[in-house]
């Protein structure tokens, strides 16, 4: 076989595979972002990674085991993708405990999910009034503002969940995509190989974000992604 083609041949399958893994780890926040028309923007993980707030701002908490038992449901719920009832569980928990932030994450990403996004908007925007340099709620609200069109407010809170959070590639991803649609391609470009010093040769999957379209025939962008596919070509290469 033609050493070219066979070359063609390991890219095409290195971005499926990456891609597929890629969409496996993001679970049900990544599948629903990516069928949209602005790029997979990547929601966080706090709402299933980070204990329960053992108070709101009062410092009270009514039925504190009911909160946890039903985050429990809720995330059970999700895993069986039966996001209606997990929205109910949760909904639930906030009864008991309105500021707990981690029930305020899972709601938020439900109705990013369920391209609620007005709703997610406000849920997102209740989490900063209760703590306003939380990363992951300003990376959400970004997240989410993409959705509802307003550029200049997503690149305001992303840019700020960045700040706070500057080793995150998830939130890089965002900041880097959100330049890119509003035509800052060299911001763009200078995170995007921060991220690749994170990330190596999951970098591929850009192929398929929609976010990127704009930089897609910048020089920087394409030595960048022949640089990440050469490199993933080479260790595949290795490989016994």
């Amino acid at each position: 076989m033609n050493k070219s083609l066979w070359s063609l041949i390991v890219l095409f399958l290195l971005v499926v595979m990456a891609t597929t893994l890629f969409v496996f780890n993001n679970g049900l926040w990544g599948s629903k972002a990516e069928e949209t028309p602005r790029g997979a923007f990547r929601m966080g993980q706090r709402g299933d990674r980070v204990s329960y707030r053992e108070t709101g701002r009062t410092g009270k908490r009514s039925a504190p085991d009911e909160v946890a038992f039903l985050i429990d449901e809720a995330l059970k719920n999700i895993e069986k993708n039966d996001i209606n009832a997990a929205e109910d569980n949760i909904r639930t928990a906030l009864v008991f405990d309105y500021e707990n932030m981690r029930a305020l994450t899972i709601l938020g990403r439900i109705l990013f999910v369920k391209e609620e996004y007005p709703q997610a908007e406000d849920v997102f925007r209740r989490q900063l009034e209760i703590e306003p340099d939380d990363s992951t709620a300003l990376n959400n609200l970004g997240s989410t503002l993409v959705r509802l069109n307003k550029l200049p407010e997503a690149i305001k809170y992303t840019a700020r969940s960045h700040e706070l959070s500057p080793e995150s590639p998830e939130i890089m991803l965002n900041l880097a995509g959100l330049y890119s649609m509003t035509g800052d391609k060299k911001k763009a470009v200078a995170l995007l190989r921060k991220v690749y010093k994170i990330i190596g040769s999951a970098m591929i999957t850009l192929s398929s974000d929609e976010s990127f379209d704009n930089i897609r025939n910048d020089p920087e962008f394409i030595e960048l992604m022949t640089q990440v596919m050469n490199n993933s070509y080479k260790m595949e290469q290795r490989k016994p």
